[in-house]
């Protein structure tokens, strides 16, 4: 008889510990994952404020594919740094990042045979900043129609006073790396959003994405 009790003490005490550990485990698997908030346009016009260039505005997506050897509607896979473009008369190069896109349409022209899939964008970054600052604006899987053209290869002759910093940056060895043909050439949408932005031109228009690709009507205003 007394043999039997002092087994039981034990028994008892290690039945209030698997409970107690098994609550904790359940209060643990109720805790939610930290929401990440969706960035507004303002937002993603601010960072690519200062950004200057010379070119045709046209009237439609139409008119503007005239122009363009790629147009493509995609996500956004990341953002990474580019290259960076160095005057021949010295100061502080200008830096670039670039966009990759997951292609979910192609609307015009065709991708390398040699392409991996994606499609690497070149962007200026008007104040310098690192591809950090872009990324927060443009997460993973935010929609965008681009419209492209082959990016400078640094070959020299054609603009001799400038020369490319790590001309490889910002792309797997052998992809093929584009530039936008205009401000207009580049709208961005987000996930349950109704706006469309054109962050190069400081433009927003209420519509589909798809909207915008060059059997579209929606063309940004800068």
């Amino acid at each position: 008889m007394f043999g039997l009790r002092l087994f039981a003490i034990p028994i008892i005490v290690l039945t209030m510990v698997l409970v107690s550990g098994c609550t904790a485990l359940g209060q643990a698997e109720q805790v939610q994952p930290e929401q990440v908030q969706t960035p507004r346009s303002d937002e993603l016009s601010a960072v690519f404020s200062g950004y200057h260039a010379d070119y045709n505005v046209a009237e439609s997506p139409k008119e503007l594919a005239q122009n363009a050897e790629l147009v493509l509607q995609g996500e956004v896979v990341a953002v990474q740094k580019g290259r960076e473009q160095q005057s021949a008369a010295g100061g502080v190069p200008t830096k670039t990042i670039v966009v990759v896109i997951r292609p979910t349409e192609v609307a015009q022209g065709t991708m390398s045979s040699s392409s991996d899939g994606y499609a690497y964008i070149e962007l200026l970054s008007p104040g310098g900043q690192g591809a950090d600052v872009y990324e927060k604006v443009l997460p993973a899987n935010t929609s965008v129609v681009a419209y492209l053209q082959l990016a400078w290869d640094g070959a020299q002759g054609e603009i001799d006073e400038i020369r490319l910093v790590e001309p490889n940056a910002g792309r797997p060895a052998g992809q093929e790396l584009y530039m936008l043909i205009s401000p207009q050439g580049f709208a961005v949408q987000y996930a349950q959003s109704k706006e469309i932005v054109w962050p190069l031109g400081d433009d927003v228009q209420i519509g589909a994405i798809e909207d915008t690709l060059p059997s579209g009507s929606i063309v940004g205003h800068p």
